[in-house]
C-alpha cells in the first residue's frame, strides 16, 4: 500500500510537471501544502524530502523549496548553443557525430544555396545528449568550399557555428526557424531512443551570414520531455 507521504509527493510532482510551473519557481510553504492536502506537517516534510532526493526540487535554507524541471526552457528567439545551454541548466551536454557525407544537392537545396551547390553538399547528422540521454537529433546540410575535407570527428562535442567560424570565417548572423509538433517516425525514434509515434518538436532552420549567404540548412528533432519552447513580446505584436 502506498504510504501517504509518497502519495503526496506523487500528487505534488504531477502538479509541478503540468506545464504551469517553470524552472526555479518557488513551491508553496509547508503550511500551505499542509492545508491544501489536509495532511500533517511531518507528511509534507517527508514528501518534500523525497522530491529533493529524486532531484525534482531544491530546498534552500531560509528561503524555501524550488522546482527543478527536467526540461530545458528555450526561448524561440534564443541563439545560445546546445552545450552552453545544457551546462547553464546544470546538465552534462555531449554531441555525437553520427555521419558526415558528401552528396548531390536536391532541387530545393540548389535553390537555397545557389550556384555553389552544383558541386554538391555535405550532410552532417549529430545526436545531442543531456546527461547521456538522447535529446536532439540534428541533420545539417552545408555547402562551402573546403567543408568536405573535414572529418566526422571534427564535429564531436563542439558548436557547429564556432567550428565554421574558426575554420572558414563563416559567421552566422541571421536565422529563420519554424517549429512544429510531429510524431516521431521509426528512423527518428530509433536514433533518439523513443517509441515510434511519440510527439516531439521538429524545427527547420536556415542560417545566413551578414551578407545574406546561406551557411546551413538544418532539420532538428527535439524530445518534448526534455525541452519546452517559449515566446514573449509586447501586446502590439499580438494585435487586439
Amino acid at each position: 500500500m502506498t504510504s501517504l507521504y509518497r502519495d503526496t509527493a506523487d500528487r505534488l510532482l504531477t502538479e509541478l510537471e503540468s506545464g504551469a510551473w517553470r524552472e526555479g519557481a518557488m513551491i508553496p510553504s509547508e503550511a500551505h501544502l499542509q492545508e491544501t492536502f489536509g495532511i500533517s506537517r511531518t507528511t509534507v516534510r517527508r514528501a518534500l524530502a523525497l522530491l529533493e532526493r529524486d532531484g525534482h526540487i531544491e530546498r534552500r535554507q531560509g528561503l524555501g523549496s524550488f522546482y527543478r524541471s527536467r526540461k530545458i526552457g528555450k526561448s524561440i528567439s534564443s541563439r545560445v548553443d546546445f552545450h552552453t545551454e545544457g551546462r547553464t541548466h546544470g546538465q552534462m551536454p555531449s554531441t555525437r557525430a553520427l555521419s558526415f557525407t558528401a552528396r548531390n544537392a536536391t532541387i530545393s537545396e540548389r535553390a537555397i544555396f545557389g550556384p555553389e551547390a552544383r558541386g554538391g553538399v555535405v550532410e552532417l547528422r549529430r545526436l545531442r545528449l543531456l546527461n547521456g540521454q538522447p535529446t536532439v537529433f540534428q541533420i545539417s546540410v552545408l555547402c562551402h568550399v573546403g567543408i568536405q575535407d573535414l572529418k566526422r570527428s571534427d564535429f564531436e562535442n563542439t558548436s557547429l557555428y564556432a567550428l565554421l567560424s574558426s575554420r572558414f570565417e563563416l559567421v552566422v548572423s541571421d536565422v529563420d526557424e519554424t517549429l512544429e509538433a510531429v510524431n516521431a517516425d521509426g528512423d527518428v525514434a530509433q536514433v533518439m531512443g523513443i517509441e515510434p509515434g511519440i510527439a516531439i518538436f521538429n524545427t527547420h532552420r536556415i542560417a545566413r551570414d551578414a551578407a545574406g549567404r546561406v551557411v546551413e540548412l538544418s532539420n532538428n528533432f527535439v524530445r518534448a520531455d526534455r525541452y519546452y519552447f517559449s515566446f514573449s513580446g509586447s501586446i502590439e505584436e499580438f494585435g487586439r
